[in-house]
């Protein structure tokens, strides 16, 4: 779950790509912060509105990594084939 949040510090708002408050996993005084900075975020409604309209046009779907997927083994098949025909070559 932590990748696909990304922290509403000042940087992300400012690019409008945050999407939530992130913590240190395992971290109960960095649970505590991000709650707090989240019920401090609530209060002000325009950063409350912006976050969420922001986290709602987030694509969390696969297609867009299973693509990604498909690329790399792609990259990585042709990797091989090159590598195994320089091989063969070499031996011959």
């Amino acid at each position: 779950m932590a990748e696909t949040i990304i922290d509403a510090n000042e940087a992300a708002m400012a690019a409008r790509v945050a999407t939530g408050f992130q913590f240190q996993p395992g971290s109960v005084e960095g649970f505590y912060h991000a709650i707090d900075r989240a019920l401090t975020g609530f209060e002000r409604p325009s950063f409350c509105r912006r976050l969420q309209n922001q986290a709602m046009k987030a694509d969390f779907s696969w297609h867009r990594s299973a693509a990604r997927y498909a690329d790399l083994y792609s990259e990585l098949h042709r990797d091989v084939a090159s590598d195994a025909r320089l091989y063969r070559g070499s031996v011959a």
